[in-house]
């Protein structure tokens, strides 16, 4: 090669990895600067986790396709004031705190249903392939095993189901936010994902918090806490009728205190006898006998299904 050509060639790969190496930091520093990386580290190390896990959700993704739409303003479900939603950023406490506002309303009653969701419906995953054979698939209004209804959600503040009241903050239902520490929420799901979706191998704690950060959970989850921080603080008196603010740290330190707390919240009073049965049912130890019953087996089963996996 002649060497004009070569040292053309030279420059040529010289500006190639200039230009890539600048819209590799471009993307790193926006990034850092919205809490969705941990370092440039980390940023180049846990590409191939992350690849892995934008494969996974490729298959997943379609699975979450509803044929409701919660966002329109007459939403399938027509929601009562009475209702309670629990919404919580995925590992926040979730299911545990959904059984207790169900063991609230069924005054300490013995586990019967064979998965959760099949007596407190997963708002935005209803009428989706990933709840097929629930209760609520196909019939989200349908009446609950007594009053008052109990839903669970994901969806953040500003996803929320319509609801307001003459067009102010206070929405139709009764609202039970929970939130917990971000990092203790990233390693939880690192453990509860694999099992749940059929990753094998499974990601690294690491590298699950690093895909986690740069999907957005995280700051996904301020951003909600921000929102019902404000409206539950805002002097407006009406929202502690209609706003319930938890955190999972608080509920394990205080477990018999926050029941009392959803239960005055839920309008329901209870003996004694009745608090102490919820109590015991509602700790680890007892819902662990139950274990299949919170598993989210029929959405593992969906899961596995669609990936072409084997759930044994």
């Amino acid at each position: 090669m002649p060497r004009n050509a070569s040292q053309i060639m030279q420059t040529v790969s010289v500006g190639a990895v200039s230009i890539l190496s600048f819209y590799v930091v471009r993307a790193y520093r926006r990034r850092y600067v919205q809490g969705q990386i941990i370092s440039l580290r980390d940023y180049l190390f846990s590409y191939p986790a992350r690849r892995r896990m934008r494969d996974v959700l490729r298959t997943i993704v379609p699975l979450w396709k509803s044929s409701y739409n919660f966002q329109d303003p007459s939403p399938p479900i027509q929601f009562k004031e009475s209702d309670v939603i629990v919404f919580a950023p995925p590992k926040c406490g979730t299911t545990w705190v959904t059984h207790m506002c169900h063991q609230i309303r069924t005054r300490g009653s013995q586990v019967t249903f064979q998965d959760q969701d099949n007596v407190v419906p997963w708002i935005e995953r209803l009428g989706t392939p990933y709840l097929e054979g629930t209760h609520f698939h196909h019939q989200p209004n349908a009446p609950h095993v007594v009053e008052p209804r109990v839903f669970k959600s994901h969806l953040t503040w500003d996803q929320r189901p319509q609801g307001a009241q003459n067009g102010s903050s206070c929405s139709s239902y009764k609202q039970i936010w929970v939130f917990r520490n971000c990092v203790d929420m990233m390693v939880s799901t690192s453990h509860f994902l694999p099992s749940l979706w059929g990753i094998d191998p499974p990601l690294q704690e690491n590298e699950m918090c690093s895909f986690l950060l740069g999907a957005g959970d995280v700051e996904s989850a301020f951003q909600s806490l921000a929102s019902v921080w404000e409206t539950r603080h805002n002097n407006n008196h009406h929202q502690e009728d209609t706003l319930l603010l938890l955190f999972y740290e608080n509920i394990v330190r205080d477990h018999s205190g926050t029941v009392q707390s959803i239960a005055n919240f839920m309008n329901i009073q209870l003996s004694e006898t009745e608090m102490e049965r919820i109590i015991e049912q509602t700790t680890k130890k007892e819902m662990l006998k139950y274990h299949n019953a919170f598993a989210c087996g029929i959405q593992a089963k969906s899961a596995h299904k669609t990936r072409g996996l084997c759930l044994t």
